[in-house]
This record gives structure tokens, C-alpha cells and sequence, in this order.
């Protein structure tokens, strides 16, 4: 969850990247971020 954050917010990736990145589906990722 944390890895989401550092990501979306300190590194500006995209949701897509987060997801490519981390091995989990964008829709898994939005969840984790609201």
C-alpha cells in the first residue's frame, strides 16, 4: 500500500506504471489510493 503512495505521489507515475511496476491491475491500484 505504501509502495502505491510513494509511487503516485513522490514519483509521479501514472496508474498504469504503478501497476506494470508493482504486478497488480490498475482498478487494484485506484482502490488502494481512495
Amino acid at each position: 500500500y505504501q509502495d502505491v503512495i510513494t509511487l503516485r505521489f513522490f514519483e509521479n507515475k501514472q496508474i498504469k506504471e504503478i501497476g506494470e511496476i508493482l504486478g497488480k491491475w490498475e482498478g487494484t491500484i485506484k482502490s488502494l489510493l481512495h
